[in-house]
């Protein structure tokens, strides 16, 4: 495709087409429960299959209405209040989908940072989510797998994760806040979870076995 001469259009089954081809390697990779009516509307272009996942392209007119934005706000000039900050989009006909959109494109590019941090930690904030501190996973673009984290002191005490990988038995968990944990061992619960046609299938969950470690450990 000529994107030079393409239109929004065009644009948007070529976007389709690759999100179908990415659907079916992420069916045939992870067992994903893609519907097949899904895949081959997304293949071929259909318009229906199309809108239905709502596949739209930002506009460089409506990328650079925000980085005004992030631009103002980064000389002062712009109040970072939730109030403020929509009233300045809504004026230039830019939803705060559109922006956020934007804003995450420009902090992966190392742009408008502190701005986007400022609009971000306003009190009451639509992009709270974009805060740089909560953003560790920003830069990973591969598949997180869902696993359970069981604490062997501590009966019952499990937390739910994502992660790229199961840990092994001897890696050390490192958490924000609180003592460094050690894996010590792996097992795999079968549970049975409903796909999208409501089917029941067999679904093995990882359970991470975890110590705390003491500070002393924790420095070794």
């Amino acid at each position: 495709m000529n994107l030079k001469d393409a239109t929004s259009e065009d644009m948007a089954r070529e976007l389709a087409r690759l999100r179908g081809e990415i659907l079916m390697l992420q069916r045939w990779a992870g067992g994903e429960a893609v519907p097949a009516v899904r895949l081959f509307g997304l293949l071929n272009g259909f318009e229906t299959i199309i809108r239905a996942e709502g596949i739209v392209g930002i506009s460089k007119e409506t990328q650079d209405r925000v980085e005004d934005l992030l631009e103002v706000v980064d000389r002062g000039e712009q109040p970072t209040d939730p109030v403020h900050v929509a009233s300045r989009l809504g004026s230039v006909g830019v939803s705060s989908t559109d922006a956020a959109t934007v804003m995450q494109l420009c902090r992966l590019q190392d742009r408008f940072l502190n701005a986007i941090d400022r609009i971000a930690s306003a009190p009451g904030s639509k992009f709270s989510y974009l805060n740089s501190k909560i953003g560790a996973e920003a830069q990973w673009t591969g598949p997180l797998h869902y696993m359970e984290i069981v604490e062997e002191s501590v009966a019952g005490k499990l937390v739910a994760v994502h992660a790229p990988s199961v840990p092994r038995p001897g890696e050390i968990i490192e958490q924000m806040s609180g003592p460094d944990m050690e894996v010590i061992a792996v097992s795999h619960l079968l549970v049975q979870q409903p796909d999208s046609a409501g089917k029941k299938r067999n679904v093995l969950v990882p359970h991470v076995i975890v110590k705390q470690l003491e500070d002393d450990e924790a420095r070794e």
